[in-house]
């Protein structure tokens, strides 16, 4: 919440008041002065007077302003939010009109309103829908208000600090891999009771028993056994196996052969490992992330508070300075042993270091190259 005060306004007179000036002030007075009319050097004096009071007056209308933000603490990037502008009028006498209101947040997102009034004592609220375009942490932002009130002969800014506490965090990109490989990750879901034992292999269908679920019905074959006077149908399986219940994902940025290093590549791996950790954190998956950036400090993703804990992480983290093969292979074997599925993440073509993979077949890697956006897109913010 800041409030905007008079030693960091400015104004500076627009071509409509130097012309107010010229011809309905500095000619009426040469011309009274030339001819002795008296006429004239009163419209002079009167244009004079006219425009000082403007310039008062639109001074006056910046005054005493004050603006705050509200918002979510936490927001996704790039996902629209209803950020709500409050502007309070402390002036006891006078309105506040025309008053344009420009927030530039310090990831170079921007957003505009114009007023139109806000009376004395008083304050207004405008709702404005807003996405965030990086990922980041967002606390002082710059403020400008502007005003051409009252008669467009001056324009009238004020420059300040607007303050708002909010962690952007990174996007979510689901990758398409973890369609292809849902069954080894499908665990139970948050509504259901945890993670437990699952049906086996598809063995055949039955007749219905007392004791089977509506799930398990196989309407297609129990509607042509009805028609025939007989009894429902239900899908059987082999005994239950068991789910993925601990799934660690590693983020690397390591390549055997070198790559030439681009920030929009690392955002987007940053946008992909988020949607790795949302899809599993829905599935109920207990999940450990390892990643360079945190100097193979493992963290643990068991519940909510976990995930967010996670997400708030990476939405300040910067890719690793550097790493070498055995800290990568030393990660990847001890996953391999005692994880039911390795996930792998890198900001890096799978190809500079897929041999790395070949150790056991519970790894599966995400590639960066699915998803290609703008470098200003995913750049982040400093």
């Amino acid at each position: 919440m800041q409030r905007v005060n008079d030693r960091k306004a400015f104004s500076t007179i627009l071509p409509s008041g130097w012309l107010w000036l010229c011809f309905l002030c500095i000619l009426p007075i040469v011309v009274g002065v030339l001819i002795r009319d008296f006429n004239a050097l009163m419209i002079g004096f009167l244009g004079f007077c006219i425009l000082i009071g403007a310039y008062f007056c639109g001074k006056t209308n910046l005054k005493k302003l004050e603006m705050s933000l509200e918002h979510s603490s936490l927001i996704f990037s790039g996902k629209s939010i209803d950020l709500t502008i409050i502007a309070r009028n402390h002036k006891k006498l006078f309105s506040s009109r025309w008053v344009t209101v420009e927030i530039v947040f310090n990831q170079d997102s921007r957003v505009t309103e114009v007023i139109d009034l806000i009376s004395e004592k008083s304050e207004i609220k405008v709702m404005k829908r807003f996405s965030f375009k990086k990922r980041g942490g967002v606390m002082s932002n710059s403020l400008k208000l502007s005003s051409r009130f009252p008669f467009y002969f001056f324009a009238f800014d004020a420059y300040d600090t607007i303050y708002s506490a909010a962690t952007i965090l990174p996007r979510k990109i689901k990758p398409v891999e973890l369609e292809a490989f849902g069954d080894k990750l499908e665990g139970d879901s948050l509504s259901e009771v945890s993670f437990g034992e699952r049906g086996g292999e598809f063995r055949g269908i039955r007749s219905w028993r007392p004791g089977d679920t509506v799930k398990s019905i196989h309407w297609q074959s129990s509607s042509k056994s009805l028609s025939q006077g007989r009894g429902l149908r239900v899908k059987e399986y082999d005994p239950p196996g068991h789910s993925a219940q601990l799934v660690t994902v590693i983020f690397h940025s390591f390549a055997i052969r070198g790559e030439v290093y681009r920030t929009d590549r690392f955002e987007r791996a940053i946008s992909l490992l988020t949607g790795t950790l949302d899809y599993l954190f829905t599935r109920n998956i207990i999940t450990e992330l390892n990643a360079d950036f945190l100097g193979w400090n493992p963290l643990t993703m068991k519940n909510r508070a976990d995930y967010i804990k996670i997400l708030t992480i990476l939405s300040e983290v910067k890719r690793a300075p550097e790493i070498f093969n055995e800290q990568l292979q030393a990660k990847l074997n001890l996953s391999a042993e005692s994880a039911d599925q390795v996930i792998v993440v890198s900001d890096v073509d799978p190809d500079s270091y897929k041999e790395l993979l070949n150790i056991a077949d519970n790894i599966m890697e995400i590639d960066i190259r699915q998803v290609s956006y703008g470098r200003n897109v995913f750049s982040k913010a400093s």
